[in-house]
């Protein structure tokens, strides 16, 4: 999770301590490497091409989410390009919500390697569709499926 101070400059950022899965999705050891390839802001983390203030991308993405009982989670979803401390270029997506604090406005940042989640999804499906194909299998040898 990475999340960004609003403050008096809408471009340079203060990002406030961050996750080791972010530090990794960047190709980072530590927070050092991160303020280093990204100058601490969100502009940085985001190839210039993709870059819109969090503000702007938030407000392209109508509604926020419903769920659990009777709450409301105000997350949008957001996509971009970054580029790693190695060079690497990866599409990420996630999710951003705004917070209030006695700080400020705080932007709270959850990404994930859109390559990873569709690894992820079809190992998944792979699994499920595994399952069903033994179960109809073992009905269809039971007669159950005429």
């Amino acid at each position: 999770m990475s999340v960004e101070r609003t403050g008096t400059t809408a471009e340079l950022m203060d990002l406030m301590p961050c996750a080791v899965a972010l530090l990794r999705l960047y190709g980072c050891r530590n927070e050092a490497e991160f303020a280093e390839l990204t100058g601490n802001s969100f502009r940085g983390m985001v190839l210039p091409d993709d870059y819109r203030p969090l503000s702007v991308m938030t407000q392209e993405i109508s509604g926020p989410m419903l769920t659990g009982k009777d709450v409301l989670l105000d997350y949008r979803y957001i996509s971009f390009c970054i580029r790693t401390r190695q060079g690497r270029v990866l599409h990420v997506e996630g999710s951003v919500r705004l917070n209030c604090c006695r700080e400020g406005s705080i932007w709270s940042v959850l990404l994930v390697d859109i390559h990873t989640r569709y690894m992820v999804m079809e190992r998944d499906a792979l699994i499920f569709f595994t399952k069903v194909e033994k179960l109809a299998k073992a009905d269809t040898q039971a007669g159950a499926l005429g």
